[in-house]
């Protein structure tokens, strides 16, 4: 059975833009992080744009805000081609500030973490995050939240199929 929803807004609805990453390394696990205000939840790292400010310019300022890692740090880039989306769920725009932020779309890249490169979230300067861990994907969208998981299941496919070539 198919759903169709549609979606009406006006002019001041937004979903609020930003960049995610899915950081790997040799041997195929990706880096999960645990929420600082929300212990329970591990998850990729993903941040917004600032007003004016380029996607590549987000990506480079969100990483290092929130893991303390820089794109040196990494031995490839891989943009995923497309935009991606979550809508929040009325509960949770029922208690936002902002009533008219649907949710977030994000443009996220693939980041191969040097060998060797050392991972410290608590020398980050934004405490988004209090742990890290090298995981999988199978283990993210076993735990991922219902809002991120039609995300998540979209990047681990596109991680199959292009990335682990």
């Amino acid at each position: 059975m198919f759903v169709i929803h549609y979606f009406i807004m006006s002019e001041n609805q937004y979903f609020r833009a930003g960049t995610g990453t899915i950081i790997y390394n040799d041997q195929n696990e990706i880096l999960l992080f645990q929420r600082a205000n929300k212990a329970e939840v591990w998850q990729l790292q993903q941040g917004g744009m600032d007003t004016g400010e380029a996607v590549e310019e987000t990506l480079a300022r969100e990483l290092f805000e929130e893991t303390s890692l820089t794109l040196e740090d990494m031995e490839k880039v891989t943009l995923y081609p497309t935009w991606l989306y979550y809508e929040y769920p009325d509960s949770i725009k029922a208690h936002m500030k902002d009533p008219n932020s649907l949710g977030q779309i994000h443009r996220w890249y693939f980041l191969k973490l040097k060998p060797g490169t050392a991972i410290d979230v608590s020398k980050a300067k934004d405490k988004e995050f209090t742990n890290s861990k090298w995981s999988t994907f199978e283990d993210l969208l076993a735990r991922a939240d219902i809002l991120k998981h039609a995300v998540y299941t979209e990047l681990y496919h596109y991680f199959k199929t292009n990335i682990l070539k």
